[in-house]
């Protein structure tokens, strides 16, 4: 077995990365784009690829509905101040937006048609598609993704792991009611492990240009509201249970790791809050946490001896234990 080796390559010769946002409360503060950008550099190779930050439309409404992207004037303001600020730190050369552009859609569309729009203007074999609360924990070996991937061509797509991942292996033998049913399925290159990934997510993830030409775009994937996971997730889900594992080389979508890798989070930014009443720190897993001004921070030990204290210092009602005496 001859395998093709491309390390000599950068991943900006290969990968092109694909940032979806639209409007949230934080909004015109980029902060939430900045702390995203920020977890790239963890990830050798890949601040240096091209990205591009696709703002979806909005439709105006009396109320917010993030999710529909109906949000009002008040909003609507906010996030064309959000777009500006963006083009700001690229035209002042923010080290954080090297190599980035910005695709502005005229209307609303949603995360799938928002992808689809951008599809054409990208170049590479590869893309990696990114939404503006996904950060990265800890970095990754991103070439040697590429690489097994252009050496297993049966992986089109490739899921970075999240804490609806974890324990894969168990999650999946719970939702077919099968033991092992991923077993002798995974995909090894060198020192990498990939798990067949029986239901696609929308969260942070590695494909062909292909899988999205052909497969996504190519046979209607994206449902009405844009969100590929709903209409994807649920047919692989489907297709699986009624044709067994056998069926999973049509759609060639692959987790990365063994199942207890944790290496994407999604950052909490739809609530009302602002910038100007949190700040952003790492705890000691490097996950992000949002710090509320005047409440301190706290590692998760602190946290534990907090509410151990606290229970310790309850009082217990009269009676309470007379069920262990009787």
């Amino acid at each position: 077995v001859h395998f093709i080796y491309r390390g000599w390559m950068q991943a900006a010769d290969k990968l092109t990365v694909l940032i979806t946002s639209s409007p949230t409360h934080t909004h015109p503060s980029t902060c939430l784009l900045d702390r995203v950008l920020e977890t790239f550099g963890a990830v050798p190779g890949l601040m240096e690829c091209r990205k591009i930050v696709i703002c979806d439309g909005y439709r105006l409404d009396a109320q917010i509905r993030y999710k529909k992207g109906r949000v009002t004037q008040k909003q609507a303001d906010s996030y064309e101040a959000y777009k500006s600020n963006l083009r700001k730190h690229i035209e002042e050369n923010n080290p954080l937006y090297v190599n980035t552009e910005i695709l502005e859609l005229p209307k609303r569309v949603g995360f799938g048609f928002a992808l689809k729009e951008a599809i054409p203007s990208v170049t590479t074999d590869y893309l990696m598609i990114v939404q503006h609360d996904r950060s990265f924990i800890k970095g990754f070996d991103l070439m040697q993704v590429i690489n097994a991937m252009e050496n297993n061509p049966i992986m089109r797509c490739v899921l970075l792991p999240l804490a609806s991942t974890f324990n894969y292996n168990k999650r999946m033998d719970t939702k077919f009611s099968k033991k092992d049913v991923l077993a002798n399925r995974e995909v090894n290159f060198e020192n990498h492990v990939f798990l067949p990934l029986c239901q696609f997510y929308d969260s942070t993830h590695i494909a062909h240009i292909n899988f999205y030409k052909d497969f996504i775009i190519g046979q209607r994937m994206i449902p009405k509201n844009g969100f590929i996971e709903d209409r994807l997730g649920q047919l692989q889900v489907k297709d699986l249970r009624e044709n067994g594992m056998d069926a999973h080389a049509k759609y060639g979508t692959y987790l990365y790791g063994d199942g207890f890798e944790y290496i994407v989070q999604h950052l909490d930014g739809r609530d009302g809050l602002t910038e100007n009443e949190f700040t952003w720190q790492r705890d000691d897993r490097g996950i992000y946490r949002r710090v509320i001004h005047n409440v301190p921070f706290q590692s998760r030990e602190e946290s534990a001896i907090r509410e151990s204290v606290q229970f310790s210092n309850c009082e217990v009602p009269e009676g309470a234990f007379d069920i262990f005496t009787e």
